[in-house]
């Protein structure tokens, strides 16, 4: 009986130490180098986190509330480090294409960003009629359409350079080399690319010789350079 009352007595004072001792008490929270695209990271480490205690730190919470703040986070880790640091791992979204004649790059869902290391990535041209902004989220089906189809290419043989929405239905891509690609907005993308793969995988040696492959029709039209 004597045991189990200092059994008992020790688990309060473990947990009393646990809750107010400072030894577990938030005292500093690091960053990895991809959190370049959190502004004032420390700040929102001292507002949310430094003074807490690190045995009760929720770290999926934590991870979800930073992400939801910051549409530029792909995937964010918070990570407890005894006795008194947090860990913050920060993976931003990457660029699949830049915005031509503008400082703007986009991400595979639309967002805008801009890119201080040079990147070697497709141009794509969108209609005059968008005003851009940093942070911003395109919305437009066809620009949306657009970047799946070249997130979808730049997983394949196919290197894109210059994207082009010619219209509502269709797509223009241009490869490095030269080829011309037509899609249909009104087909998979996904199916698209896998045709496209399967067509230059038969061509082999002739690729150098085509010139034109149009997808929009049931069977792709292939024509050739003169």
């Amino acid at each position: 009986m004597i045991k189990l009352l200092v059994l008992v007595a020790s688990g309060f004072v473990l947990a009393f130490v646990a809750v107010f001792s400072p030894l577990f008490e938030i005292k500093s929270v690091t960053f990895n180098d991809d959190a370049a695209c959190i502004k004032n990271s420390q700040k929102i480490a001292e507002d949310n986190l430094i003074g807490e205690s690190l045995i009760f730190l929720n770290s999926q919470e934590t991870a979800r509330v930073i992400k939801n703040q910051f549409a530029c986070i792909e995937a964010i880790e918070v990570n407890r480090q005894f006795p008194s640091n947090v860990e913050i791992n920060i993976q931003s979204k990457r660029p699949i294409a830049k915005i031509a004649e503008t400082e703007f790059y986009l991400t595979k869902d639309g967002l805008l960003v801009r890119v201080y290391d040079k990147v070697q990535i497709p141009t794509i041209f969108l209609p005059t009629n968008f005003e851009l902004n940093v942070s911003q989220r395109l919305d437009d089906k066809n620009i949306l359409f657009a970047l799946e189809i070249i997130d979808n290419l730049l997983k394949s043989d196919f290197v894109p350079t210059t994207v082009r929405i010619v219209d509502e239905d269709q797509i223009a891509v241009y490869s490095n080399k030269d080829i011309l690609v037509i899609f249909s907005t009104n087909k998979n993308p996904i199916k698209q690319v896998d045709s496209l793969q399967v067509i230059l995988a038969e061509a082999k040696i002739d690729a150098t010789k085509i010139d034109k492959i149009d997808m929009r029709f049931e069977k792709p039209v292939i024509s050739s350079k003169k």
